[in-house]
């Protein structure tokens, strides 16, 4: 076997090997060559790969307008990333990350391009679980009918529910920032920032405690919270009330 014929299938084999897909795109977005996990991950096997128009495998809602921006990027000849979503013949739909390099052939035949692919369909579908988690616990917590607050370890302010609002008859953009302290009464003032300087530095995860605090107009209210703290390798990171 020719020394040029054996480098070749060699090469072949090695890349067929690699856990990622690879193929090469002509200016025009045809795929001249595709490995093994290529063809595994679109579904078509290597003879329907080769000629194949890939683009025609996104998903139809968005495939003009991802044409339209991946054509567009190919002559600039920089290394360009995406995360689209491939559909195969057997309408399984799959998240694909796809990073593509220019390669030069020679001088005479114009720049390729290289482009690795990674399956991201499971770290998609986990991303979208965590949306859709913390959408339905943002929904509890504006329909909840106590105060729910989160303050930063500097006794800041960084979250609060439309109750908290109603109760102290501060805007969100007015408590947002504002100290914890600036709204206890001063009667408790000093009770309240010794209960709560005690339950961080001994890191007590959670506590129950009743005081008065002061509205927007000099109300007197009094207010029972639970409070939690959020610790990760011994620093206290956060401080929720509710």
């Amino acid at each position: 076997m020719p020394e040029t014929i054996f480098q070749k299938q060699f090469l072949k084999n090695l890349v067929d090997k690699l856990p990622i897909g690879i193929f090469l795109l002509d200016d025009h977005g045809n795929c001249s060559f595709a490995n093994k996990l290529w063809c595994e991950l679109t579904g078509f096997d290597v003879e329907e790969t080769i000629g194949l128009r890939w683009l025609q495998l996104i998903h139809q809602n968005k495939r003009v307008d991802f044409e339209k921006k991946f054509l567009g990027s190919l002559p600039m000849r920089k290394e360009i990333e995406y995360e689209v979503q491939i559909v195969t013949p057997d309408g399984i739909v799959k998240w694909i990350n796809l990073k593509a390099s220019p390669i030069l052939v020679s001088e005479e035949v114009s720049a390729v391009f290289l482009v690795v692919a990674n399956d991201v369909t499971a770290r998609k579908g986990s991303e979208s679980n965590l949306l859709e988690s913390k959408e339905r616990y943002e929904n509890i917590i504006k329909r909840a009918s106590d105060m729910i607050y989160e303050i930063s370890t500097a006794g800041k302010f960084t979250f609060v529910n439309p109750v908290v609002e109603k109760i102290l008859h501060f805007s969100k953009k007015e408590i947002l920032g504002k100290s914890f302290f600036e709204i206890v009464h001063p009667s408790h003032l000093e009770l309240v920032s010794d209960f709560y300087r005690q339950q961080i530095e001994k890191q007590i995860l959670q506590t129950y405690f009743e005081f008065p605090v002061l509205t927007k107009n000099g109300e007197k209210v009094w207010i029972g919270q639970n409070v939690t703290l959020t610790v990760k390798n011994g620093a206290v990171l956060e401080i929720q009330g509710f």
